[in-house]
């Protein structure tokens, strides 16, 4: 049983993606918010022993993991709308 678990489930943090018209609309607050929101997500699955049904049951619209390519992606997009405040 992982250290991670809790109780039989696995409890995952994600982040919904905001395209970056949405990025932009947040103030500098919210903006500054969800870059920490996306730095707090685990590296990789690799951390979990996901199971198949644990899997499954992930919204791929949703990122989870910053080993996402679209975790890089949405990073890279709030630093360059950070740096033009």
């Amino acid at each position: 049983m992982s250290a991670l678990r809790d109780s039989d489930s696995v409890s995952l943090r994600y982040v919904r993606p905001l395209s970056v018209p949405e990025l932009d609309l947040l103030s500098a607050d919210r903006r500054h918010a969800y870059r920490r929101k996306l730095l707090g997500l685990p590296e990789s699955a690799a951390d979990y022993d996901l199971t198949v049904d644990e899997r499954a049951q992930m919204d791929p619209a949703l990122i989870y993991f910053k080993d996402d390519p679209a975790w890089r992606q949405l990073y890279e997009a709030v630093a360059v709308l950070g740096r033009t405040e």
